[in-house]
């Protein structure tokens, strides 16, 4: 799209191997590309909202370890939080709420589950986003819990939330 063309330019413009820029163009060109990376996004969310409501969207659901998918698209978004400032943190199990200091050495239950990965993703990424977006400060936590009929996941920010008047749109 002509939207990645200019991300990509400016993804270009910006690499130091390629291009030699002044301080103040190297921070206009950053504003630049964050906001195309944004329309980017729009545009794809634009795209899966109309598949979505003309029943185009598909699902190819399989079974998913749901914990470390979890984990490693947390993973992958904790860029973005650390980014704006904010810390970030994943728990999943027992491990939130053990006490003990090193979580690496819980042992993390399986949770498996039969999900389309790609839409997972798509929901999560957004969840994450917003909490991002709405959290001027704090933390951003990441949970994930559950048994063998339920997996629960969760987002946490210390945003200011969803005003009461919005919350029923």
């Amino acid at each position: 799209t002509p939207v990645a063309a200019i991300e990509g330019y400016l993804a270009l413009a910006l690499n130091e191997k390629v291009s030699k820029i002044d301080p103040k163009a190297r921070n206009f060109l950053e504003k630049a590309h964050q906001s195309t990376e944004h329309l980017g996004k729009l545009f794809q969310d634009l795209l899966t909202s109309a598949k979505a409501e003309d029943g185009r969207l598909s699902s190819h659901p399989v079974a998913v370890e749901f914990g470390e998918f979890a984990e490693k698209l947390t993973q992958d978004l904790r860029f973005v939080a650390e980014k704006k400032g904010l810390a970030m943190e994943f728990i999943i199990g027992s491990a939130a709420g053990s006490g003990y200091s090193d979580a690496s050495r819980v042992v993390k239950p399986l949770y498996y589950v039969y999900a389309d990965a790609d839409r997972m993703r798509e929901v999560i990424t957004n969840l994450f986003d917003n909490a991002v977006k709405y959290t001027e400060t704090g933390k951003i936590t990441v949970g994930l819990t559950g048994d063998d009929k339920v997996v629960q996941f969760r987002i946490h920010d210390t945003g200011p939330g969803i005003p009461a008047e919005d919350q029923t749109h």
